[in-house]
This record gives C-alpha cells, sequence and structure tokens, in this order.
C-alpha cells in the first residue's frame, strides 16, 4: 500500500501523538508499505519538510503554516492509495482534502486532542468559550467530517463523538513492549506521574489528592508545560513534601522510572487514549486513575480497584491503599500482560485494515 501520512507530530517532540506516529510510520514500513511523511522541519521521520512554528499554546509541539503548495503538487502527481492526515491543528487539512478529492484518493483524518475540553479549561469567559466551541465545531470539525472519507479517534473521542455520533471511528492504539520492558523491582514509597503540566491535566487536584500520603510516600513529576512555576509555588503554599519534578524526557529515559515506581498516577480527565498509562502497565508497574469515560473503558474492566471519584478522598484512598496491598509478582505480570495485548505490529496491520476497508469503498 502507498501511503501518504501528514503529521505535524514526530520525534524529537516527546508528546503522545508523536510517539503514536512514529510508531505508525515505522510498523507501516515494518509491515512492508511505502510511506511518504510529510511533518516538521526538524523531524528526522520527515520525507519531506512543512514550514512549521512553535504552538503558542503549548511550546513543545508546532503548528504548520506552509503554503502546501508542493505537497498538493505531489498528492496531483502520484498515485497514493490513501492519505493519513494527523489533526489538530493541521490547518492544512482542508485544502489538501479537497486536491486528493480532485484525483480521488481517499483520505482519512485522526483527531487527537478534545478541543472543546481545552477550551473550558483554558477560557474563564462563558460567552468567549460558546463562541469558541461553536467555532470549532463548525470550521473545524465538521469540514473535515464533510470532506475525508473516515473520521478516526483515539478510542471515543470526546469532542467529536458527542458532536458527530457513528460518524467517528476508532483509531486502534499501541504500545512499544520491547522499549517499556517489565520489571519487578519497585521502590515501595514512589509515585510517578508523566505529561504535560498544563491545566487539563488536573495537576493541582494530583497535588491534592498526594497530600493525603506524602508524608509516608514520594511523588515524581516528570514533564513540562506552561504551569510550571505555578506548581512549584502551589507545592510550597500547601507544604507538600516528597515532591520532585523533572523535565520532560525522552521515551527511552522514561523507562527506569516506569519500572521503578510502585504506582502510576494521573488525576487527567481529557485523556483520548492515556498512552502513559499503558506504558506504566508495560513496565509492570500499577494505575492509579480518575474515573471518566475512556480510562473506564480502556482498564475499568481489568484494573476494576484502580478507579476513583476524582472528587471523594475518601474513594482515592481507598484504590491507593487497595495498589499499595497488592505489590505482589501477580499483580506486576497482570499489569505486563494487559499491555503486552497492545504491540504496535498487531495494532498497525488493524490500521492497513482500516485503510483498506476505506480504499475498497471509496
Amino acid at each position: 500500500m502507498k501511503i501518504l501520512f501528514i503529521t505535524e507530530y514526530l520525534s524529537p517532540q516527546i508528546n503522545g501523538i508523536a510517539i503514536r506516529c512514529e510508531n505508525m510510520v515505522r510498523n507501516f514500513r515494518k509491515l512492508g508499505h511505502t510511506v511518504t511523511v510529510y511533518g516538521p522541519q526538524n523531524c528526522p521521520t520527515s520525507d519531506n519538510k512543512l514550514l512549521c512554528i512553535i504552538n503558542p499554546f503549548y511550546v513543545n509541539s508546532v503548528v504548520s503554516i506552509d503554503s502546501c503548495f508542493e505537497l498538493c503538487k505531489d498528492i496531483l502527481e502520484n498515485n497514493y492509495d490513501i492519505i493519513h492526515i494527523i489533526s489538530p491543528p493541521a490547518l492544512f487539512a482542508i485544502p489538501v482534502i479537497r486536491v486528493a478529492k480532485f484525483v480521488n484518493i481517499p483520505v482519512v483524518v485522526s483527531n487527537h486532542v478534545d478541543l472543546l475540553s481545552y477550551v473550558n479549561h483554558y477560557l474563564e469567559n462563558d460567552i468567549i468559550r460558546n463562541i469558541m466551541r461553536e467555532l470549532f465545531t463548525e470550521y473545524f470539525y465538521r469540514p473535515q467530517l464533510k470532506g475525508c472519507n473516515l473520521m478516526l479517534a483515539p478510542d471515543q473521542y470526546n469532542d467529536i463523538s458527542r458532536i458527530f455520533g457513528t460518524y467517528v471511528h476508532t483509531l486502534p492504539s499501541g504500545i512499544d513492549t520491547g522499549l517499556f520492558k517489565y520489571s519487578q523491582k519497585k521502590d515501595k514509597k514512589l509515585i510517578v506521574y508523566t505529561g504535560r503540566i498544563a491545566p487539563e491535566k488536573n495537576i493541582y487536584r494530583l497535588l491534592d489528592l498526594f497530600l493525603l500520603v506524602h508524608n509516608s510516600y514520594k511523588l515524581m513529576i516528570i514533564g513540562n508545560g506552561v504551569i510550571n512555576d505555578d506548581v512549584k509555588q502551589y507545592i510550597k503554599i500547601k507544604k507538600i513534601k516528597n515532591v520532585s519534578i523533572i523535565d520532560g524526557l525522552t521515551q527511552k529515559k522514561l523507562v527506569k522510572y516506569y519500572q521503578k515506581a510502585s504506582i502510576f498516577i494521573t488525576a487527567s480527565l481529557t485523556e483520548t487514549f492515556g498512552f502513559t498509562l499503558l506504558e506504566a502497565l508495560s513496565c509492570g508497574t500499577p494505575i492509579l486513575f480518575p474515573h471518566c469515560e475512556v480510562f473506564d473503558r480502556l482498564y475499568g474492566s481489568d484494573f476494576e480497584h484502580n478507579g476513583f471519584d476524582i472528587n471523594n478522598n475518601n474513594d482515592f484512598l481507598r484504590a491507593f491503599n487497595y495498589i499499595m496491598s497488592n505489590q505482589n509478582k501477580a499483580t506486576y505480570q497482570k499489569c505486563r500482560e494487559y499491555a503486552m495485548q497492545r504491540g504496535w505490529k498487531s495494532v498497525c496491520n488493524d490500521i492497513i485494515n482500516i485503510y483498506q476497508t476505506v480504499i475498497d469503498f471509496k
């Protein structure tokens, strides 16, 4: 299969979307498919470069401002079987979709950020918030949905599932189990969080929950973001003990922290999948997560005692104590077994099957 893959997320970025894209491209090629990648100019995986600038809302990612002339010319001149656009921001999506339609090449668009939830976290004024939600819906999502052959999202994507329902299909997600190796050597006092330090990740609530156990345990926060300094100040004001913050690390460097932790914790309610939880599980580390649609669907049945009500301190302590009282080989192996079912090779075969279905019905 001849695939054109267009994304603003690639290594050396260390966010979950970039990691997903790198794994998809690598495994598509291992499976024998031809993949041409358009991506940011500083990314080794990019076969062709898109002119990008720093994303003003998240400085560790970029936004393409490319004219897309060369990209559209490429689509007209090369007989691709399918085009996959990673969104958001993907401001180039609509012109690319139109050019692809002109030459009858099917387009798949996958959305990986819950933009409407982000609006709720970053905009306080209700009027502005409602205007932005309407703009995103009518001028970002709807044109993509009407133009592409298939819209995908990790698991159930809250934004577009809520608006467009069954028109949105699930994009399979995986884990590099070879990188995130299993370990039983745990520091029984260490709790780890990895991810952006940003309002939508519910970091302040995470710290409040840790405050309930901070005298006996250590919390390591690995990441960076727009509220780094505010979080450090919050820790001082609240007098929270035993918290350390490490700047964002590459996946290879993260592994040892996942392996060493006795618990991986998150308080985020805005995930579209939650790669960090799966990475922790692959290392044999139990996960502690708030009840929400995505986490309950992915992890609720296999780890039913590990979820908690985000607004209930007692329920958090129940789940926390349950995990800490079951720090044993059987628990660690169960975590690893769950992750092993989601290796990238199998997942990418499933995605190729989705592509083939789209091609057959174009």
